[in-house]
């Protein structure tokens, strides 16, 4: 969202989803310096929760879970027959899908999806920090996985044993869970995203 003002634009970072209509959360103009990274704060009326994995509230600050969003933009579901608009919920809740953090001073920041994150030997890894860090080295890729293994997918000429070392030195992931898996090219949406369920297939 961009405000005008007789001197100069103001950028204004907001987040949302669809199902909010879309927006929840927006940072002011005058925080985006000192609050890089940040989605900011509910709008009016609404609330941000992080939950754990038990659907509990974490009110300690800094603890990441997944990011629960309450307000009465809040779609009340979907339905593909009568039968559905019975499971319809009233509570206004939005389970997002993405974890998130709290600060100390209220503003929220994303980590990542949800679904991007597995556990590997009882660690966590982000799917999304992997891909970034191979992309350094100058590959193409799109990383898959699951708590037991690692599917790499490249599509250009790679040295497996140096990744294989970047990856254990810089993650601790061993090298005995992780799959390479060449392809001609990494797919990709019109707006450059990973189309991961095309992957899948593979």
């Amino acid at each position: 969202m961009i405000t005008q003002t007789k001197k100069k634009l103001r950028l204004i970072v907001m987040y949302g989803q669809t199902e909010a209509s879309p927006r929840m959360s927006y940072l002011p103009w005058r925080f985006l310096s000192k609050k890089i990274g940040s989605i900011g704060k509910p709008i009016n009326g609404g609330k941000f929760y992080i939950f754990d994995k038990n659907k509990k509230i974490i009110k300690k600050s800094n603890s990441i879970g997944e990011l629960v969003y309450k307000g009465k933009n809040v779609m009340l579901g979907y339905a593909q027959n009568f039968k559905d608009l019975y499971k319809i919920r009233n509570d206004n809740l939005l389970f997002t899908g993405d974890l998130a953090y709290k600060d100390k001073e209220g503003f929220y920041y994303i980590k990542g999806r949800k679904s991007r994150f597995i556990k590997i030997f009882g660690l966590r890894y982000s799917l999304d920090e992997i891909e970034k860090e191979i992309n350094k080295q100058g590959h193409d890729c799109a990383i898959l996985g699951n708590d037991d293994y690692l599917n790499i997918f490249i599509s250009n000429n790679y040295n497996k044993d140096k990744l294989l070392n970047l990856l254990l030195t810089n993650f601790k992931i061993r090298k005995s869970i992780v799959l390479f898996t060449n392809v001609s090219k990494i797919p990709r949406n019109k707006n450059g995203k990973i189309l991961y369920s095309e992957l899948k297939r593979k």
